[in-house]
């Protein structure tokens, strides 16, 4: 067997039989070995394919795991061992020499050379991430052990007099933990008995600017008073820090700017004049800095860095520039001048930091640029300097994963116990996601911990400009809080700029250039706001615009002080009107993609339009208008609570709209209440609307109330025969949207009266009229409804291929609801069938259905889960599930009655298994009689087969009257009732 071993300190390297074959293998096979080889046991495919292809369907996770292990095996051979089950690999790791040498002081100091940086280190898994939460936890670790390695090292050749090596031991420690305090402790008093006080001296220094210009905080009181007993110095508080350097401090702790800074780098090589352009808080500085540092120590390069915020006029940029590379001054020479011929042949990289307030100036760097060849300038600043020649390098905000680890960091520098758990890193990555990868807003709301709590902080960043501010000292002061990095961005606006900033504000979740047209007479200068930074534009798809949050409310802010914000949301909601009106014409035509997919991209400005509308009494036609136009939309997409909310509001005042509208919105209204399972309003509203559609003559709208409400008009029969006379309405009209309607309800009425090849033709029908017209939404329904049919009948290969269909058209068109319930039907057809491994697609339908929200398919999700661990006997797991379902049922909901019947019957037989066949006696009364009410007595084949092993022991017991007796009172039990006792 080959030998294969696995460098993972400071990066990967794959090493087989000492060759190093890392450019050999993809991303994830090299994860996947290192995964393999840290844990020393194999590890099961399904949870290998589920860690690092969350996103993908479970076939496709297996099919790309599959993939990866043939990629392996044909280029490390036999150290690969794989099972039909587990995967294993046979490799010798950096990390188990690390871990077992530093356990020996005579091998300690070999296997801290081992760390050549954090655990894997530069490594990206692509969308693995559950493996990155593992890679950076265990990097977490693995620096923390070398830390406390080096310390026990340190301490041990001090105390053999070998202070040069432990000198050597605490540098190289440093230089992977720049932070540490400690460390720097022990280097300083090493210095100290060394006899080198003034190093001592340095080390300290060093030490207090590192903490103070990354983390903005005083070497503690410990690290100060071992100053003081080296050098007797005074308060160390009345001193201030201070750069020995042409440079800056360095910025050492440099999370998430890896490639970043190796793009800057490469086009640095390439091109005289770069400029790293980004909002205020993004890190342009930072990069700057590191670039500068790097730079300085790989070549003769001469480096200088201009901060530009010393001076308010472009006139003083040549003066600044002379003074911060320490040009002698020339009284007889002009100062551009002066610096020209100095950089004339000098190979020269000229930083000039926050550009954007001088921009006057930029015609200064064309001229220095065209008298020195070797010369590069990098600019950081709000806007592109626009000049021929420059190359704009656009700094993105920080990744969810760099996020947290930079908010993990900063905390633990201010509290040195802080302990991960899962809560807490979940409290974390809300924090993070509500502020958006801005590392200023996430450094600023880290601080925040010396005070508050997570959860404090969380709930703080409803008001992000007031939570994000600092106290810290000598912090310039746009940067002390977030409301002055942005308002330094504002007052470089020219009037025009800033009114169209302040409007920009009424938007939530972007905007298109069309709508912007509504809002503003200044639209022409959006373009002005995107170079600046204040708005970001979409790459790729249909044109749209947006702002970061913490902008965004700078901008209502201003837009308050103005006093615009009421005719800014005046005309927001009057774009929305039109919008909803062209949509509710589109939706019915071969543009319901189009429309379906911009409706969704306007949800927050739909719900910001109405909920300003609510409390309007003088805009109620205006409300009432969008929540009609949209009603389709929502009805598609099953989007129920919001609209139904609205609708209510509105309908409270019905009297006050002319007759058409107020019966479209008791439509609309009728649409949501019967979503919510709220019949008896829906017919009530349903109803009215229809009494009014006669009453005025519209019968096309009225034949649209009668498809809808028809599911609840009576008998299936009465239901069919309605629907019937509605199809052929349709049919003369020409309207294949209605007949499309009516198709769904007649096709699913057929199946509750058992005629199921009638049904198949009917939905096959609206299948293909769907796809003729591009109806994509309804489409969808059609494949669920037309799976249910052939479910039934057996033809189980056919059903999933159909809701396989379903739910990638959910993926497409990013509509949770499509994809939640295709995933619950094929969960549920797996249920009927007993076959329990449905737990692919309940992982896959969590994300779906928790941007959803919808009780009624949390009850369905609930119940498969609560059938899983029926079938393990995880009565743990079941407990926890079936809590969750108990919160989210509605049995008098039509939707959910199998659901009642599945998780009660089993409770029943679960209760036969302990011996206590009262209790399963009484819950089989009581949904004997609901299912009689709901289900025509009928129940689904394996929930039968359930009642009959109840029935059967029952009927064996020796107490067999007394139970029958038990089953016949508790028939007038609510079925409620029946539910909360089933689990006690």
């Amino acid at each position: 067997m080959s030998d294969l071993y696995l460098n993972t300190f400071g990066g990967v390297r794959v090493l087989l039989d000492q060759q190093d074959i890392t450019a050999q293998l993809p991303s994830k096979a090299v994860g996947l070995l290192v995964y393999l080889a840290a844990h020393h046991t194999p590890k099961s495919r399904e949870h290998l394919a589920e860690l690092f292809w969350p996103d993908r369907r479970t076939e496709q996770a297996y099919s790309s795991l599959r993939t990866a292990l043939g990629k392996m095996r044909s280029v490390i051979g036999d150290t690969l061992q794989a099972s039909q089950k587990e995967i294993g690999v046979s490799a010798a790791l950096d990390l188990d020499r690390f871990a077992d040498g530093i356990e020996d002081a005579a091998t300690r100091a070999d296997a801290l050379h081992l760390y050549q940086g954090d655990f894997m280190a530069g490594f990206f898994a692509g969308d693995a991430r559950q493996f990155e939460h593992w890679q950076l936890r265990e990097a977490e670790n693995w620096h923390e052990r070398f830390v406390l390695a080096s310390l026990q090292h340190i301490q041990n050749l001090k105390a053999d007099g070998q202070f040069e090596k432990a000198i050597l031991c605490a540098r190289h420690a440093l230089n992977h933990a720049p932070l540490r305090e400690d460390l720097h402790r022990a280097l300083i008093q090493l210095y100290h008995v060394s006899g080198e006080r003034a190093a001592a001296l340095r080390q300290y220094n060093t030490c207090r600017s590192l903490l103070w210009e990354e983390l903005g905080v005083e070497p503690d009181a410990v690290t100060q008073a071992l100053m003081q007993q080296v050098e007797h110095l005074p308060a160390i508080s009345s001193l201030s820090p201070t750069s020995r350097n042409k440079l800056p401090a360095r910025i050492t702790s440099f999370v998430g700017g890896a490639e970043s800074l190796r793009k800057i780098e490469a086009l640095l090589a390439d091109t005289q004049l770069l400029t790293i352009t980004a909002t205020g808080g993004m890190g342009k500085t930072r990069h700057a800095l590191e670039i500068a540092h790097r730079l300085s120590k790989k070549s003769d390069c001469g480096v200088g860095f201009i901060d530009l915020t010393k001076i308010s006029q472009a006139k003083d940029v040549p003066s600044l520039i002379m003074a911060t590379i320490g040009l002698p001054e020339n009284p007889h020479q002009d100062v551009m001048t002066q610096i020209q011929h100095y950089l004339q042949d000098e190979d020269f990289l000229l930083i000039l930091d926050n550009f954007e307030h001088v921009t006057a100036a930029a015609s200064l760097v064309s001229d220095l640029i065209a008298s020195a060849p070797r010369l590069r300038v990098l600019v950081t600043s709000r806007e592109p300097l626009k000049l021929y020649g420059e190359q704009l390098f656009h700094l993105a905000p920080l990744s969810p994963t760099e996020s947290t680890q930079l908010f993990r960091e900063r905390v633990r520098a201010i509290a040195p116990d802080f302990q991960r758990t899962e809560a807490v890193d979940k409290q974390i990555e809300s924090i993070c996601r509500h502020l958006e990868g801005l590392p200023l807003a996430i450094e600023l709301a880290a601080m925040r911990y010396r005070t508050m709590s997570l959860t404090e902080i969380l709930h703080g960043l409803t008001s992000q400009l007031e939570l994000l501010t600092s106290d810290l000292r000598d912090v310039p002061a746009r940067q002390r809080a977030l409301f002055h990095t942005i308002e330094w961005s504002y007052k470089l606006l020219t009037p025009e700029q800033a009114t169209l900033f302040r409007r920009l504000a009424v938007f939530r979740g972007g905007w298109t250039r069309q709508a912007l047209q509504h809002i503003s007479s200044h639209a022409a200068t959006l373009h002005d706001l995107v170079d600046k930074n204040l708005v970001k534009r979409s790459l790729s798809g249909v044109q749209r615009y947006m702002m970061l949050e913490s902008i965004r409310e700078y901008a209502l802010y201003q837009l308050r002080q103005h006093d615009e914000e009421a005719d800014a949301q005046a005309a927001h909601a009057g774009w929305i009107l039109g919008f909803a009106e062209a949509i509710a014409d589109d939706i019915r035509t071969e543009r319901q993609p189009q429309a379906m997919a911009a409706t969704r991209d306007e949800r927050d400005n739909i719900r910001a339009a109405l909920d300003y509308l609510a409390d309007r009494g003088d805009q109620l036609t205006t409300y009432a208008r969008i929540i009609s136009a949209l009603s389709w939309y929502w009805n598609m997409e099953q989007f129920n609570e919001m609209p139904f909310e609205h609708a209510n509001r509105a309908i409270a005042r019905v009297d006050a709209l002319p007759p058409a509208l107020a019966a479209h919105l008791l439509t609309a209204g009728g649409h949501s209440a019967h979503g919510l399972g709220r019949y008896a309003l829906a017919d009530e509203w349903h109803g009215e609307a229809l009494r009014i559609f006669e009453s005025i003559g519209d019968k096309h709208h009225a034949v649209y109330v009668k498809a809808f409400s028809s599911p609840r008009a009576g008998s299936e029969t009465v239901i069919r025969d309605i629907l019937l006379d509605l199809r052929e309405y349709a049919r003369k009209r020409d309207d294949d949207f209605l007949l499309c309607l009516i198709d769904l309800n007649l096709g699913h009425t057929l199946h509750f009266l058992r005629d199921y090849r009638r049904g198949q033709m009917v939905l096959q029908e609206g299948l293909t009229i769907c796809e003729k017209q591009n109806f994509i939404a309804l489409l969808s329904f059609f494949c669920i409804n037309l799976s249910n049919l052939y479910t039934v009948e057996g033809h189980i290969t056919e059903a999933f291929a159909l809701l396989e269909r379903a739910y990638t058209i959910g993926q497409a068109t990013d509509s949770s609801f499509t994809q939640a319930i295709s995933l619950i039907e094929m969960g549920e057809i797996l249920l009927n069938t007993e076959r329990w491994d449905m737990g692919g697609y309940l992982d896959r339908a969590e994300q779906p259905l928790h941007e959803l929200n919808s009780s009624e398919l949390y009850a369905r999700f609930y119940n498969l889960r609560c059938m899983v661990a029926f079938a393990s006997h995880d009565r743990a797991a079941l407990r926890t599930h079936y809590r969750q379902y108990l919160r989210h049922v509605s049995p008098e909901n039509v939707h959910n009655v199998h659901s009642v019947m599945f998780v009660l019957m089993r409770f029943a037989l679960l209760h036969v298994e302990d011996g206590d066949l009262s209790a399963a006696a009484r819950i089989l009364g009581t949904l004997d009689r609901y299912t009689a009410q709901k289900a025509a007595g009928l129940y689904p084949h394996i929930v039968e087969s359930w009642r009959a092993q109840i029935i059967d022991a029952i009927n064996s017991a020796s107490t067999a009257d007394d139970l029958h007796a038990i089953m016949r009172e508790s028939a007038d039990d609510d079925i409620t009732t029946a539910l909360n006792c089933a689990c006690r």
